[in-house]
């Protein structure tokens, strides 16, 4: 609809329909400690009734993110790897070109608040050793393997998916608003497809201001500037 773009003044407010259902996207996790009792809860496709410490599982991105709130976090989260260095390489090599839409439809949203989790979260290797379970040193152990390697960069350092965030739609903007501005009726769906919700609302926007504009220009008696009464008279009496 035209004034779909209205819903980007609520964005990130705790009651957009956007913000729950990016909230909703499913986020790989690892257990840091064992959860009793909580299989059918946090599981319900497990057999298992107790969950162990280092489990993999899945869960909504607001349940992990309430979950890693405390100070020792009872789950680590897996950055997505849309959401990784390999990502920002791809966007930096070309963003305009990236069907977005494809990666996620809250993409942008979803993002901000895995920007938000602690870093002590997503990075094990930041907490103290002592106290540490043996899931954890094996994590620790496998990350510092993986990065012998050094074309490879720390996902989870603090800024790391903010700054990607920040490339994509600088990248994506000029062309999500020149295509508003400039595509035909037949082009925009095929624009669209490529966009997430965000980019999807700013291209709404430009398409609204731009049909504006153009009843403005083609206005036929309506809305031009006319001499006064008394400026008429002034002239006369002059």
């Amino acid at each position: 609809p035209a004034d779909r773009y209205k819903s980007l003044e609520h964005a990130g407010s705790y009651l957009s329909l956007d913000d729950i259902l990016a909230t909703s996207a499913r986020l790989p996790c690892r257990l840091r400690m064992p959860l009793p009792g909580m299989g059918a809860v946090l599981a319900p496709g497990r057999a298992e009734v107790d969950l162990a410490s280092g489990t993999q599982l899945e869960m909504p991105l607001w349940l992990a993110t309430a979950l890693c709130a405390s100070r020792r976090p009872s789950l680590r989260p897996s950055l997505p790897r849309h959401y990784s260095v390999l990502q920002k390489r791809e966007f930096e090599a070309g963003a305009s070109v990236v069907n977005l839409r494809r990666l996620g439809p809250y993409y942008y949203q979803v993002g901000v608040h895995l920007a938000r989790l602690p870093s002590t979260a997503l990075h094990p290797a930041a907490e103290e050793g002592a106290g540490r379970s043996d899931a954890d040193e094996e994590e620790s152990r496998a990350a510092k393997r993986a990065k012998t390697d050094a074309g490879t960069a720390d996902d989870t350092k603090p800024g790391a998916v903010a700054a990607l965030l920040e490339t994509a739609l600088r990248d994506r903007l000029q062309g999500v608003l020149d295509g508003s501005l400039h595509a035909s009726r037949e082009q925009t769906p095929s624009l669209i497809a490529r966009l997430d919700e965000l980019e999807e609302a700013l291209f709404s926007a430009g398409q609204e201001r731009a049909y504006e504009l153009h009843r403005w220009h083609c206005r036929v008696g309506v809305g031009q500037l006319t001499c006064s009464n008394a400026a008429q008279r002034l002239q006369h009496q002059q």
